[in-house]
């Protein structure tokens, strides 16, 4: 397929930044690179990102620009010139701490219109900070605008703690950006249906394009074969209901009623009041913490476990987690606890990957646990050929290119 495509991708995260929403556009740009879409991507030097992995390949002629003022997660020094960023940050910003890259992706972007014909800048979020410079870019350059949602943004229940004034301006300068695009992509219906019900009067057509995984071979999909030992693995950050205390019991009984060896690995860094939980309620089974580690390691290790845990809060009810998708290419059995009514419930009904089970129930988590552990269960992985990122990034130039001559309503 030759899409006869040339995007301009403006984010704040891309390789080598390590966060989790670098990773979503970096795939869809190896894709579109192979379907000869040319793409240009705008994205700030390595020194700015929080967290870097130089294994990550880099897709696209990447453009990197300042980040002014930087306004790091977790400053270094108690110096004067953070304690300024912290007042900056607290009480200047509008959007996001990194606003400091919008005036230098908008000049960046310019340059780079001024000597190509583009056939549309695509913006993905969040962080948002990067949507103001491409609808500023869209705005002086008269290029199509397409808008990527991975998350709301004035939607979000956490921004409801700031004050009423300021989002009320946050509100509008999204309804102007949205306003102004030709297309605009969410990530799950979830997420479009909201947008829709709070900002009415935009008439861009909007599609959901999830993300998607990658076969991994040597990784076949099949029955545990050592029935005397079990590993389980949980990868990714812990905030909101995000805590394996939730199956810490589960796991308990399992290895009483049982006599099965358990092993819980984490790939992240456990909050201490969770660790003390698990330890307490599940005091025979090992606990094997090995921090953040590489996304290649990661990757290695969630093909080795026997069933992948995956926790989706109500604060996140609208989000099916990347996470699933780097599980769901691994072909091992996923354990979903997650909200009755929410994304990643929906998502599960689609793929045959493992279980489900209501945050609410520890009945229903342990049904399901038990279900995945069984030596004879094999995780067929049906319906994920739907899935797949070069089919993801097909739909997603079909959608674009749609966009851009008009023939969306």
């Amino acid at each position: 397929m030759n899409s006869n495509l040339r995007i301009l991708l403006i984010c704040y995260h891309y390789p080598p930044s390590a966060v989790v929403g670098g990773k979503r556009p970096s795939n869809l740009v190896r894709e579109m690179v192979n379907n000869r879409c040319e793409v240009d991507v705008v994205s700030p030097a390595a020194r700015y990102f929080d967290t870097v992995d130089e294994n990550l390949t880099v897709y696209g002629h990447v453009y990197r620009t300042s980040v002014f003022p930087f306004c790091p997660r977790s400053p270094s020094s108690k110096s004067i010139y953070h304690l300024l960023l912290k007042i900056w940050k607290s009480f200047f910003t509008l959007v996001d701490r990194f606003e400091g890259f919008i005036l230098s992706a908008f000049l960046k972007a310019m340059g780079l219109l001024r000597k190509r014909d583009y056939s549309a800048i695509l913006v993905s979020g969040p962080p948002f900070s990067p949507f103001i410079a491409a609808w500023l870019a869209s705005f002086f350059s008269k290029v199509p605008l397409v808008l990527e949602y991975r998350d709301p943004w004035s939607n979000l229940e956490r921004r409801k703690n700031n004050s009423a004034f300021r989002r009320f301006l946050e509100r509008q300068l999204e309804k102007l950006i949205s306003n102004r695009a030709s297309a605009i992509v969410f990530v799950t219906d979830e997420m479009l249906n909201d947008f829709r019900k709070s900002f009415n009067s935009c008439s861009a057509p909007m599609k959901v394009i999830s993300s998607g995984c990658t076969a991994f071979p040597g990784i076949p999909e099949q029955a545990r074969k050592d029935s005397s030992h079990l590993n389980v693995l949980y990868s990714g950050k812990f905030y909101g209901e995000r805590r394996i205390g939730l199956i810490a019991s589960v796991l308990n009984d399992f290895i009483r009623d049982t006599g099965t060896k358990v092993t819980m690995t984490v790939l992240g860094n456990l909050k201490a009041d969770d660790r003390e939980q698990f330890m307490r309620d599940a005091p025979e089974a090992v606990l094997d913490e090995k921090g953040f580690l590489s996304y290649r390691k990661a990757l290695e290790l969630t093909g080795k476990a026997d069933i992948l845990l995956l926790i989706s809060g109500r604060d996140v009810a609208y989000a099916v987690p990347f996470k699933f998708y780097d599980y769901l290419s691994s072909g091992k059995p996923v354990l979903a606890i997650a909200p009755e009514k929410s994304a990643m419930a929906g998502m599960m009904k689609k793929i045959d990957c493992g279980a489900f089970a209501s945050i609410d129930s520890s009945k229903q988590i342990e049904s399901a646990f038990r279900k995945l552990a069984s030596p004879e269960y094999v995780c067929t992985g049906s319906g994920k050929e739907r899935y797949t990122w070069s089919r993801i990034a097909s739909d997603y130039l079909d959608f674009l290119k749609e966009a851009v001559e008009g023939k969306l309503e």
